[in-house]
């Protein structure tokens, strides 16, 4: 536990670090964060050099999301004298707080789950904004000159069905206005179809994310995945099938809970 502190201590200080070294600090400031960025590095590389040594016998275990976030985020540091578009690579230390943040591997496993609702989004989501990006093109063409491709029409359908509104394009024609209503009425109701079944992945997640969820074995305190499904039973109407898909979850969210079978 605490070793994973002192980890999430130094993501949240190098990210930091990451956004005051885009501003002019003073001399003293400047090395201190240097100082601070060098030592933050070299902890994450003792730290992959453990994980490689403890899953040596295990090199599956390595092909994982969170150690390929842990060798890209010191990628800056071991090629310094690279280009410095390197160091975008800093940015997957984001990823690394998924490690060690439940919270951050719900919102992951919410997303894993909601595939399907998400390319729904997206499909209609593209679908909507080519055909009304086509007519208003067309309409707003030799009247409007924000718009000079169908790119920038359905650069406009695309704001306007998210309900964003930027402003930078706007419709000079009757019709286009109203396709540009017609998509931010189209936009809420298609982006709202979907929003049911994300919210019973969260919550199918959630009931596993809670306290309560978990049952351990009472002396070798070994994570129980039937107790875990005659927990959920016991508060939620779900079916076996889906029961059984909680607790493989389970395994994501907390996977520092050892399973019954090792």
């Amino acid at each position: 536990m605490i070793y994973n502190n002192m980890n999430f201590g130094a993501i949240l200080t190098t990210i930091m670090l990451i956004i005051f070294e885009t501003t002019d600090l003073p001399d003293l400031l400047k090395r201190i964060s240097f100082t601070l960025e060098r030592t933050c590095n070299v902890f994450f590389i003792c730290d992959i050099v453990l994980i490689v040594i403890s899953r040596i016998g295990n090199l599956k275990a390595l092909i994982r999301a969170s150690f390929i976030f842990d060798i890209l985020s010191v990628v800056p540091f071991l090629f310094p004298s690279s280009s410095s578009s390197l160091k975008i690579c800093k940015l997957a230390r984001l990823g690394k707080l998924a490690k060690y943040n439940r919270s951050l591997r719900l919102a992951g496993l919410t997303l894993v789950r909601s595939v399907v609702q998400i390319a729904f989004i997206g499909t209609m989501l593209l679908t909507m904004a080519t055909i009304f990006g086509s007519f208003v093109f067309f309409l707003e063409k030799s009247s409007n000159e924000n718009i000079s491709s169908i790119f920038d029409a359905i650069w406009y359908i695309i704001i306007s069905a998210l309900t964003v509104g930027y402003g930078d394009i706007v419709p000079s024609t009757n019709y286009g206005k109203f396709l540009g209503v017609a998509a931010s009425l189209s936009g809420i109701i298609f982006m709202s179809l979907p929003l049911p079944g994300i919210i019973q992945n969260f919550h199918s997640g959630y009931l596993v994310y809670s306290d309560c969820m978990f049952a351990y074995a009472e002396d070798s305190k070994i994570f129980q995945t039937e107790l875990v499904i005659a927990k959920l039973r016991q508060r939620s109407h779900l079916r076996s099938r889906e029961l059984s898909e909680i607790a493989c979850d389970s395994r994501i969210i907390h996977p520092e809970v050892p399973s019954s079978n090792s």
